[in-house]
């Protein structure tokens, strides 16, 4: 309907045509009528219009809508170069009035199908900050965008600030239930400088003091990882591998420590041999390393699944206990061997409500 009265009336008929009608949805047929403007009728008085329309309030209470693809700026950029820049400062005021408008109108700049990272850049080429505030709000309050992480990819290479920001951004959501987000770190482990991202993330993670458990955070380090169960050996394994022993010999002093071997607790034996051992080397303290997870955060299964489960916690730990030698790791030595003694008694225990749960079957 918009582009028929446009064909047919001046730019100016139109819209003084649709404010002097109470349509109840004004600020959605307003939109249309920006978007669907053809270039040739674009001037300096419509952008002017544009952006008096984008500061209004009309769309305060807007809670369901479409996307607004922002595509239909680039028109403008004839009257001003920074029209993104010039537009997104407006709309980016909303958030705390309505988050939802905010969301629909920059949710679409991260897709690829729509603008490329380094298409972006330069259309916000005077406001990068500007840029970095806006993806982060999106990433934060919308999941659903950047899944390949190509945008996150190119704007961490911009410097520090924006690697600070993110690490900021999965502190504050780490605990949320994201869906997406492992996607987003698969890409990380893949670039050449994922130790810097990482390092920040870990960081900035292990000084949060918002944390309802440390098994909650535990938990988060695993996504962040992405591994295999199976530990399936590829590129980003052996950097994650990399990552978290260098991880190790430098925080072996400190309890940051605590969560990453809590969150390792379930790779493969190989891996936590080595990461003990890297920690053993650099911090001997037993008070320390009593503190340490040596199991599974978890057994179970059904019947036939828990019992080799238990005998493959005491196969690493006996290998654990193997590196254990010499009178400064008496006591390490000693937890080993009650752990081992644990499961050993609960094998013993499982076999026998095996035998019980067969007689009354």
């Amino acid at each position: 309907m918009i582009e028929t009265l446009l064909e047919y009336n001046s730019a100016e008929r139109v819209y003084e045509m649709l404010i002097s009608i109470p349509f109840k949805k004004i600020n959605k047929w307003l939109f249309y009528f920006f978007e669907k403007l053809p270039e040739t009728m674009v001037n300096e008085k419509n952008y002017n219009l544009l952006l008096e329309y984008l500061g209004d309030k009309s769309d305060n209470k807007i809670t369901s809508s479409t996307c607004r693809n922002m595509r239909f700026l680039d028109k403008y950029l004839k009257i001003d170069k920074d029209a993104y820049v010039t537009c997104s400062r407006i709309i980016y005021m909303k958030k705390e009035n309505n988050k939802f408008i905010v969301e629909i109108y920059f949710s679409l700049l991260f897709h690829d199908q729509c603008y490329s990272p380094d298409e972006l850049l330069l259309l916000f080429d005077a406001d990068k900050n500007l840029l970095k505030n806006i993806y982060f709000f999106i990433l934060k309050n919308y999941d659903m965008i950047d899944f390949n992480g190509s945008f996150l990819t190119a704007f961490l290479a911009l410097g520090e600030e924006w690697v600070e920001s993110f690490a900021e951004l999965v502190a504050e959501t780490i605990c949320d239930n994201r869906n997406h987000d492992e996607y987003r770190f698969r890409t990380l482990w893949n670039l050449d400088d994922y130790s810097i991202y990482f390092d920040a993330i870990f960081k900035k993670l292990t000084e949060c003091k918002d944390y309802l458990s440390k098994w909650e955070l535990s938990d988060a380090f695993r996504v962040i990882m992405s591994y295999d169960i199976d530990g399936s050996r590829n590129e980003s394994f052996s950097r994650q591998e990399q990552w978290i022993l260098h991880t190790i010999e430098e925080y072996a002093q400190s309890e940051k420590i605590v969560v990453l071997f809590s969150s390792i607790c379930e790779m493969n034996t190989e891996l936590r041999r080595k990461a003990f051992n890297i920690f053993l080397k650099n911090n001997s303290d037993y008070e320390m390393f009593n503190r340490l997870t040596l199991d599974a955060s978890h057994c179970g299964g059904c019947e036939d699944e828990i019992i080799p489960q238990m005998q493959e916690r005491i196969r690493f730990l006996e290998v654990l206990l193997s590196d254990l030698k010499g009178a400064k790791y008496i006591r390490h030595a000693k937890r080993v061997r009650d752990q081992i003694e644990l499961w050993k008694e609960q094998i013993e225990t499982e076999e026998l409500n095996n035998i019980c749960r067969k007689l009354y079957q």
